[in-house]
């Protein structure tokens, strides 16, 4: 049996957000934490995207680890963020 993948294709952004928040995906993509770059590798490799939530939730994600590294906020603070994102903003859903 393969990795559970979370398909978000095809449909409205503020729902991608909202099913992000229901998934269980989340918890085993923090379970890597602090380890930026497996937690990047683990949403890049198990999250389908074809609109702009992959893009915006990586650059969401590096954002708040340059905040958790900077001290700006902690651990909890790091979790909470990545659990339930805020919603997507067109300046934030930039290309990488």
């Amino acid at each position: 049996m393969g990795n559970p993948i979370l398909i978000l294709k095809d449909m409205p952004e503020s729902k991608k957000i909202l099913i992000w928040k229901e998934s269980v995906l989340k918890y085993e993509m923090l379970s890597y934490f602090p380890n930026i770059e497996l937690m990047e590798e683990f949403f890049k490799d198990r999250i389908e995207d074809n609109g702009q939530f992959k893009t915006y939730f990586l650059n969401h994600m590096r954002e708040t680890h340059g905040d958790y590294i900077g001290a700006i906020i902690d651990k909890e603070e790091f979790i909470k963020a990545m659990i339930n994102p805020p919603p997507i903003e067109e300046s934030k859903a930039t290309p990488l």
